[in-house]
This record gives C-alpha cells, sequence and structure tokens, in this order.
C-alpha cells in the first residue's frame, strides 16, 4: 500500500486525501493550525456541485449579478436550477475533511511542515509541540497554501504575484434583493472590483480584490452604504495563475500552492477541486500530473489572458463592456458558469462581435 503524506488540511488537501483513500491509499494529512480553516463568506459557482456530485450546505443561493461601471449598468440572469452558492469556508472544509476521514485518512493538527529529504522514499521533517518527527512516504503533497512552504523546500512553482482580498461581513440599515449580488467596476480604484453578495436579507458580504491597499480601500468603500453594524473583517491573499513546474518526482503542489486560480474573479475553490481530481488520477494511474491538468491549465490560461486585458480597462472600457452584454450574451451567462470561460470565448465572440474591439487590450 502506497503513502501520501499532504501538507494542509484545506479543501484542495481534503479532497485529494479523499479521492487517494477511497482508492486504498494510506493517507495521512499535517495540518500547521489547530483549528485549520477561517470563517470567510465563499461565493462559488454550481460547477462546485458538478464536482463534488451534491450540494453543499450553503447560506444563501444567487442567481442574479448586477454590474456597474461609472457610467453604465446591467444585469446577468442565472439559471435558478444553477444557482451560485454562499459557502462559509470553514464549514466547507470541514465536510470535505469528514468525507476523507470516512474514506480513511487520518488528519493530524498543529503539525508544522519543516522540510524534507529523500533517499529510496520521500523523508518529510514536521515539527509538533517543540518535538521534530520524520514521516516516511512514497509521496508528499503540497497543498499549504498561497505561500507554500512545500513548494519552497522542492524548488518548484512559487507564487510570485500575489492578490490581495479584503471583506467585511455587515448588517445593512435597509434591506437588499437577496437573491442578487452587485459587482462594481472602478479601475481608479483597484484593477479587479467590489462586491456585495447577500447572506440574507440585511446581513451581507461587502469585498474588494486589489494589488495593495485593500484594506483602507474597502474602508473607504463602505462608506457608501448605511451600515447598522460591522460584524467582522476577513482578510486573504490569493495567488495569480502562472505556469511554473509544480510537480518533480514524488513531490507534487495543488491548489493555491500550485496557483491553481481563476484570475478574473479570483476563484479558487472548483480550481482547487479539479487539480485535486486531476492529481490523484495522475497518481492512481501512475500517469503524467501536468497531462492530467490539461483542462483545467487551458481554463486558467483563459482566465489568465482575459484579466490581462481587463488590467488595461478605463472607466469608458467597462461602459462599453456592460452596454455591450446583449440578449445574446446575457443568454450564455445563464447556461455557464464563470468556471467554463473556456466553454464560452467563442460563442461570446459571435453573440456579441464588438468584444473583439477589446482585442487590442492584449497587445
Amino acid at each position: 500500500m502506497k503513502k501520501a503524506v499532504i501538507i494542509g488540511a484545506g479543501h484542495s488537501g481534503c479532497w485529494a486525501a479523499y479521492e487517494l483513500a477511497k482508492e486504498g491509499f494510506d493517507v495521512e494529512v499535517f495540518e500547521e493550525d489547530k483549528n485549520p480553516g477561517m470563517h470567510a463568506v465563499l461565493i462559488c459557482t454550481y460547477s462546485l456541485c458538478d464536482y463534488l456530485g451534491f450540494v453543499p450546505k450553503s447560506m444563501n443561493k444567487i442567481s442574479k449579478a448586477v454590474l456597474f461601471s461609472k457610467n453604465s449598468r446591467t444585469e446577468l440572469e442565472f439559471d435558478r436550477k444553477r444557482p451560485d452558492l454562499m459557502i462559509d469556508r470553514m464549514d466547507f472544509t470541514k465536510m470535505l475533511e469528514k468525507k476523507a476521514k470516512s474514506a480513511g485518512a487520518r488528519f493530524h493538527y498543529s503539525s508544522r511542515f519543516i522540510g524534507f529529504s529523500k533517499n529510496k522514499k520521500v523523508i518529510v521533517s514536521l515539527k509538533e509541540k517543540n518535538k521534530t518527527k520524520k514521516i516516511e512516504a512514497d509521496i508528499l503533497i503540497g497543498a499549504d497554501g498561497t505561500l507554500s512552504r512545500v513548494a519552497r523546500a522542492a524548488g518548484l512553482h512559487s507564487n510570485k504575484k500575489l492578490i490581495e482580498i479584503s471583506q467585511a461581513v455587515v448588517n445593512l440599515k435597509e434591506k437588499v434583493d437577496r437573491e442578487a449580488m452587485q459587482i462594481w467596476f472602478y479601475p481608479e480604484l483597484t484593477n479587479y472590483f467590489f462586491w456585495l453578495t447577500p447572506i440574507d436579507g440585511r446581513k451581507v458580504a461587502i469585498g474588494i480584490m486589489a494589488e495593495k491597499n485593500s484594506k483602507k480601500i474597502l474602508n473607504d468603500f463602505l462608506k457608501r452604504f448605511k451600515i447598522e453594524k460591522i460584524i467582522e473583517y476577513q482578510h486573504t491573499l490569493a495567488p495569480f495563475y502562472e505556469k511554473g513546474r509544480i510537480s518533480s518526482d514524488d513531490v507534487f503542489l495543488v491548489g493555491d500552492a500550485a496557483g491553481q486560480m481563476k484570475v478574473t474573479t479570483i476563484g479558487g475553490i472548483v480550481s482547487g477541486l479539479r487539480g485535486a481530481e486531476a492529481l490523484s488520477k495522475a497518481i492512481i494511474s501512475n500517469r503524467s500530473y501536468n497531462r492530467e491538468l490539461c483542462g483545467l491549465n487551458s481554463e486558467l490560461q483563459i482566465h489568465a489572458i482575459a484579466r490581462n486585458a481587463l488590467d488595461k480597462f478605463n472607466d469608458k472600457d467597462y461602459d462599453n463592456l456592460l452596454e455591450m452584454m446583449n440578449y445574446k450574451v446575457k443568454r450564455l451567462f445563464y447556461g455557464h458558469t464563470r468556471d467554463e470561460l473556456s466553454k464560452m470565448v467563442l460563442k461570446l465572440a459571435l453573440a456579441q462581435p464588438k468584444f473583439l474591439l477589446f482585442a487590442r487590450r492584449l497587445l
């Protein structure tokens, strides 16, 4: 029986543990934190359910997006049978962990990865309660997040460009549409966007992605709303997808550690699950990890190309983009999720040929 050691008990680490354990692998997961994960409100497309094979517990379901630029506004409707899901990150990760444990994976907490060496097998060094212990394994998987120690120890891909994500969970004085998220494009403040996602009638998450100063920009943005109470702030760093070496012999990276992030919307849950599934298939079948990742890498590369263009947009470009969203374009967003951009690119160009005018932004 082959032994796999996984560093990191986030969503990609737990999913890899589950996939390998159910195929008979001896799987141990080591997590630095005593209580892994954090309570953070996330919005995921329904593609999450496609990859899980079931619908996870959600805080709310979103069936509409209202988009704003400086001088324009439009709405996109989603299939109500396939809505976006508002989930709690910690609850979601705990659910995946429980699933992995039921398949036979073993979890260890307050256990810090400090390095590894190789002989015939991988010797993993960990620190627990100020004591160092060594674990022998056939496979080492780094699922330890954006600032992966496994990546550094193995001399593999490191996330050079990072994006700040800051979010405030607040109670508003007035109710908002529970089924509609709101998105604002203000390129003078951030290359990315602001959002408001409803949790219930008055409780919402308001956030921003930016390359720097996200907390300050968010606090200024919050002044636009009539807020009754700020419940909590949430902040993290996300990787920017870049091609790089994410495996070496018996050492592999997955999820945020591998930069598996769609950089148009900085969504990493579905990408991380797809990465874990590809890695598990490669290990189980003794095939190339890169080959198993072809579909995911193609998807993420298209998002990276789109992000490169969007980074050059000004207010007028966003005004034009929203005004170009005709009925045909909106039907495409109704029938596809944001995790399926590769299926939409050609269809979007056919639905609205004027989108090709933005191709100059790629130059």
